[in-house]
Formats: structure tokens, sequence, C-alpha cells
């Protein structure tokens, strides 16, 4: 456990500061802010290892959108105005973790005329899983 002084949400000071790396590689649930001339991206990530907790990030990245699963490396800040963000050196981004973000990921309007139907894609490709994972051991 992690003492309570020393915990990223515990500073008051209102000074921009930085903690050791960690990655909280995650699932994008909102692009808060993008400028499309820079990159600069401010998104709400769901973290993989508490998927109830939004945490923020910035990260230059061309293209951002509400659904990608992504893995980030870089440091967490406290900004004075703003809290505790992580500030993203480098963004990888995966395949759909699960079929809300592969249906976020359809939805957010990245592939041209599939919006409309992606929660029932969503759900074709969450029955097609099943069926690959659970057949083989009915066998």
């Amino acid at each position: 456990m992690i003492p309570a002084a020393a915990h990223p949400r515990a500073d008051t000071s209102g000074a921009q500061r930085q903690t050791p790396d960690t990655d909280p590689g995650g699932i994008a649930d909102r692009v808060t802010y993008h400028n499309p001339d820079n990159g600069w991206s401010v998104l709400r990530v769901l973290p993989f290892d508490n998927p109830h907790q939004q945490e923020t990030v910035t990260v230059h990245q061309t293209k951002v959108f509400a659904g990608a699963t992504m893995e980030f490396h870089g440091s967490w800040t406290v900004h004075p105005k703003f809290g505790r963000q992580f500030k993203a050196t480098k963004a990888i981004e995966r395949k759909p973790a699960t079929t809300a973000a592969l249906e976020k990921y359809l939805g957010s309007g990245l592939i041209k005329d599939v919006a409309a139907g992606a929660v029932f894609i969503a759900s074709i490709f969450a029955v097609i899983i099943a069926l690959i994972i659970y057949i083989p051991k009915m066998v």
C-alpha cells in the first residue's frame, strides 16, 4: 500500500510534479480534447486494472477516438489546475479488448458507414468469439 503522503492524488501543493512511470493502458472512453493541427489530445481512459475508475491521459496522437484499446508509456503528473494526469510519451493502439470497446470503436465514425450498425456488429462478434472459445470444450 502507498502511504497517503506518497500517493499521487495526495499532492495539494498545486505544483506540477512527476511520479515514476506506470502504464495506465486501457480503453479510451472519451476524447475530451483533440487538436488536429498538432495531435495533442486529452483522453479519459478506463484502465484494464480498474475499469470503474477513469484516468486522464495527455498524449500527442494524430488520430484518437473513443473505444480505442491503448497502451501508454510516460509518467504521472499533477497539474495545478487539472489535477492528476498521465503524460504519455508513447501510445500504442491494440485490438479492441472487450465487446464494449469494439462497439465504441465501430461507432466512433472512424470506419465510414459502420457507425449505425456498431451494436449489431459488436454483438455478432461476441457470439462468434464465445463459440470459438466454448465449442471445443464441449467436444
